[in-house]
């Protein structure tokens, strides 16, 4: 997993108890669904966007292209 340092990022391996657990709550994958849709609407095809979750738990959409 990508970590932040001081330097910028580094990786790191998910540590053994969390590899087996989902990344996402299904209500956040919901929410990132419904954006990714929204977002192919808006511009008539599938489109390659980036996310994060931001520290009070709200999507974001980062970059579509």
């Amino acid at each position: 997993m990508t970590v932040r340092c001081d330097e910028g990022t580094r990786e790191e391996p998910v540590p053994a108890g969390q590899r087996q657990r989902a990344a996402l709550e299904p209500a956040q994958a919901a929410e990132l669904a419904q954006l990714g849709m929204a977002i192919e609407k808006l511009y008539g095809q599938p489109m390659d966007i980036e996310w994060a979750i931001a520290g009070g738990g709200s999507s974001l959409c980062r970059r579509g292209r």
